[in-house]
């Protein structure tokens, strides 16, 4: 493989496409200056600056001052830094939010518009034995009551469905915000479940974050995102439409997400845009809109009303069955009203969409906050993640997050994944070796595009130029052709989504006033959740790259012959993995269908799912192996891999291939050299060479090959990396 044609090695402007983004958040200059030539001044000095350390362009927004968007002075100087950095062939991304999450457009979404605000469904419920009344208080801070049932029985799991009575007849209007008494007059034990609508604030991640604490829109409303949009985008594209697709390539969303989850307790940042009530209680809750119920029935065709205790419990087939059915709708509303609004805004205006989701590393936690990454992350152009470390041992403890982003954009045709690097949890502290390692090990894990936090004056300019000159070369030298991968790894969406309950306390006396911060996985939730992430990164340090899959993407591949064919990729895989998951009747058959198909999948047999397990043990080509070093044997024996060490090492790397050749990127993700032998297996011949994007040296490589195998001695100082060429 060879550089491309557009790649000049003795031209900084022709490296820019390949090189990071520094993240500026609004010119560099100082707001309190009257002068609003000096203010320009400082614009360019700063981007003059950015240029010397390296960087191939900004990601920016107008300066987060006090009128933000609305301040027209801060718009002037925002277009100046754009017509600067086309000036100096400067890229440019904007950054759409006053800080993040985004969606609020600092305020102003909800200003005129409070209804516009994110909703949640709280919980209470109670057994309330014959002849006893039971008292519930409206809570404190809630909007009104949705439903209230009775049901025969005492808790989750032993509700009589059919016996489901409604209480509407105790409460006034569509608008009431009442408690309830309630006497028990049956001679059996009722379960009353009482459900009450709220604003989504105090508690969230809207109230406490690192940026201010803001009330959040509601994402599954259309309308709130619309104004959203009005208020940013559109904005931008009048002040500076006639750069999009030229100068500035794409728009950056930060962690926008659906908000019923409470989190960070004890966080609280400086700036206060909307004040909160501690005091408020802190009830189980999910994710809720005003028009939930109808939406609902229109998609599943049934009224979830008095099912809606499942949603915060239980363990029986049908609770599990709603509760998927829950979180998938919420899934959708969320893609439709979001992603699908802003991807349509940016394909019509001719800029490229981009961002991050929250929680990426944790598919226990998928269900709050995103819904299905598969389905979110496709409609943005440069599908992306933040790493908030430069230790490479903690990325490596991660490095389901970059996998899970990049298998997306490589199963749905995108050509890039953006990675927003910051030395966040290092407290802003780092070294060149950090960030090379760190950003280099995102690079083989699928990352190609790097937006930095990192301070300007963190490491020396000439450091700074090393780092920026590497990563743009790695960038322009792997960038294109197809990453080669045999391996799929299934993505549980499914089993989180009937697992998942919200934090509660169900039982305590004074529930109203608990503040309880608790993990709300069940176990199962979170034995496939840690399955999930401990086999995407034991199959990496055993050099056993792969992508990852949601049920959809399987279903609708094409295969046989052993092999498995997805449209958006050139890859033929040969072998899925399965996590501790949920067998469904949708995977069963698909577990079936790959067995005739000669197609092999394997898992890992955990207690909290054996009984999952049992339903495909028998079933043809299905291999249920006794822990993870076994699955491990078992895929070296069932595939050919593409790389093999002889020695132990905790090496991961990336192949890529075009009409050119092969280019395998090797990285040390340990703190100590490495010095081992490289099998690599191969169709044909080539020439190798080993080339060092940090010098820029290239030297040949002398490889034993026999039986379509290379053979070579690969020596790695701690957190090192090269790359072999195969031309």
């Amino acid at each position: 493989m060879k550089f491309p044609e557009n790649y000049n090695n003795n031209d900084n402007n022709s490296k820019n496409a390949y090189r990071p983004l520094k993240i500026t958040h609004g010119g560099g200059y100082d707001a309190n200056n009257p002068d609003f030539g000096v203010k320009c001044r400082q614009i360019e000095n700063h981007i003059d600056k950015l240029i010397r350390l390296g960087y191939g362009g900004i990601v920016t927004n107008v300066q987060f001052t006090k009128g933000y968007i609305e301040d027209e002075t801060a718009l002037k100087l925002l277009k100046h830094e754009v017509e600067y950095c086309k000036k100096t062939n400067m890229r440019v991304w904007l950054y759409d939010e006053k800080g993040y999450p985004s969606g609020t457009a600092g305020g102003l979404t909800l200003r005129d518009n409070p209804d516009f605000e994110a909703k949640g469904l709280a919980g209470i419920f109670r057994t309330v034995n014959p002849g006893e009344t039971a008292e519930i208080e409206f809570p404190k801070g809630h909007e009104k009551v949705i439903a209230a049932y009775t049901y025969n029985g005492t808790c989750f799991d032993d509700i009589d469905m059919d016996s489901a009575w409604p209480l509407d007849f105790l409460f006034a209007g569509d608008n009431c915000a009442s408690g309830l008494e309630y006497k028990n007059e049956s001679d059996k034990p009722l379960f009353l479940a009482y459900f009450a609508s709220k604003r989504l604030y105090e508690g969230t991640h809207a109230q406490h974050n690192v940026c201010e604490s803001r009330r959040y829109i509601d994402p599954m409303n259309k309308g709130a995102v619309k104004e959203f949009i009005k208020n940013t985008y559109e904005v931008y594209n009048d002040l500076l439409g006639e750069y999009f697709g030229n100068t500035i390539e794409a728009i950056f969303t930060d962690e926008p997400s659906c908000m019923a989850y409470y989190l960070n307790n004890g966080l609280y940042p400086t700036s206060v845009h909307d004040e909160f009530d501690d005091t408020l209680p802190l009830l189980p809750v999910v994710n809720w809109t005003n028009d939930f119920l109808e939406r609902f029935k229109n998609l599943y065709g049934y009224e979830i009303d008095q099912y809606l205790p499942y949603v915060f419990g239980g363990n029986t087939d049908k609770a599990f069955e709603v509760r998927e059915d829950y979180h998938n709708a919420v899934s959708k509303f969320y893609e439709e009203s979001f992603l699908c609004q802003i991807r349509d805004f940016c394909e019509k205006n001719n800029i490229s969409f981009s961002g991050h989701l929250l929680m990426e590393e944790s598919v226990a936690l998928h269900p709050p906050f995103e819904g299905n990454f598969f389905h979110q992350l496709k409609h943005m152009k440069y599908p992306g993640i933040d790493m908030l470390t430069t230790l490479t041992e903690t990325l490596m403890h991660q490095a389901q997050t970059p996998k899970l982003v990049a298998s997306i954009a490589a199963l749905n045709g995108k050509d890039h994944v953006m990675s927003e690097v910051s030395s966040h949890i290092e407290g802003g502290k780092q070294t060149l070796e950090q960030m090379l390692s760190v950003c280099v090990l995102q690079y083989a894990l699928g990352v190609d595009v790097f937006t930095s936090y990192y301070g300007e004056n963190a490491v020396d300019e000439k450091e700074y130029y090393i780092w920026n000159e590497t990563l743009g070369r790695i960038s322009a030298l792997m960038n294109g052709g197809t990453q080669k991968v045999k391996i799929l790894l299934y993505y549980p969406i499914e089993t989180a989504n009937r697992n998942y309950l919200p934090q509660h306390d169900y039982g305590q006396e004074n529930q109203e006033n608990s503040k309880k911060y608790d993990l709300s996985f069940t176990r199962k939730n979170w034995v496939s959740g840690e399955s999930w992430a401990n086999l995407s990164q034991i199959l990496l340090k055993n050099q056993l790259d792969y992508f990852m899959a949601d049920f959809e993407t399987l279903q609708t591949s094409k295969f046989g012959g052993g092999k498995i064919n997805i449209s958006e990729n050139k890859n033929d895989f040969e072998i899925l993995i399965l996590p501790a998951c949920d067998i469904t009747d949708g995977l069963l058959n698909l577990v079936k269908t790959f067995g005739e198909k000669n197609i092999k999948v394997m898992t890992v047999m955990k207690p909290e799912f054996s009984s999952e397990i049992k339903k495909a043990a028998g079933v043809r080509n299905f291999k249920i192996c006794k822990d993870e070093n076994e699955l491990i044997m078992n895929m070296i024996t069932a595939i050919n891999p593409d790389v093999l060490l002889k020695k132990e090492a905790d090496v991961v790397y990336m192949k890529k291939e075009n009409e050119n050749g092969l280019n395998y990127l090797f990285v040390n993700t340990q703190g100590k050299s490495v010095n081992t032998t490289v099998e690599l297996y191969l169709e044909k011949e080539y020439a190798f060479s080993l080339y060092n994007p940090v010098t820029d040296e290239k030297i040949p490589l002398d490889c034993g090959i026999k039986n379509n195998k290379a053979v070579f001695d690969l020596q790695l100082p701690q957190y090192g990396f090269i790359i072999v060429m195969a031309e």
